[in-house]
């Protein structure tokens, strides 16, 4: 699976993930649980938006089975996941 997002400068390659779906005020929601890290310009980008007050990054994922292809507009949000900055 794969997961592009608007300005980040490479697109995310996703080998393990659980997809799950709730009912949340009578819309379906679906939310895939999987472990990225961002390095480097995205990580900069992304810390940077977050100080700025930006609650999340519109992406798109698409996922190759055989011959076809699925797509779904997605967003990580700024404020779920750690910042590493022992590296920064």
């Amino acid at each position: 699976m794969k997961a592009g997002f608007e300005f980040l400068t490479d697109d995310v390659y996703i080998d393990r993930f659980t997809l799950s779906r709730s009912v949340e005020n009578t819309f379906v929601k679906s939310e895939i649980q999987t472990e990225i890290k961002f390095t480097g310009e995205n990580h900069d980008y992304l810390f940077k938006e977050r100080l700025k007050g930006s609650d999340k990054e519109i992406g798109q994922l698409t996922h190759e089975c055989e011959n076809q292809t699925w797509g779904k507009d997605v967003f990580i949000s700024h404020n779920e996941g750690t910042f590493d900055l022992k590296d920064v």
